[in-house]
């Protein structure tokens, strides 16, 4: 049951995700679009691969990042860049 619960949770975060880059045309080839994935659940083990399955049939393999691959608080971090930067 957990196994269908985050594979129904990957297909709607794909939708979403194709749902947006459609609306506001942010995806015109697969080499165009980077989705950041953040968050809890891009720890479960095999989430994010599931997503990206599933967004490779709309948009051939978009890049893909992970904000934990970057930083342990990539909130805090923004919220320091914007600061400093005078966007706030």
């Amino acid at each position: 049951m957990a196994r269908a619960l985050y594979d129904n949770s990957a297909l709607v975060a794909a939708h979403v995700v194709a749902g947006l880059a459609a609306a506001f045309e942010l995806a015109s080839g697969p080499e165009r679009l980077a989705v950041v994935g953040h968050g809890g659940i891009f720890y479960v083990p095999g989430y994010a691969d599931r997503l990206i399955d599933i967004l490779g049939h709309a948009f051939g393999r978009p890049k893909f990042l992970l904000t934990r691959d970057f930083s342990a608080n990539t909130c805090l971090e923004g919220a320091a860049v914007a600061a400093i930067s005078g966007r706030h």
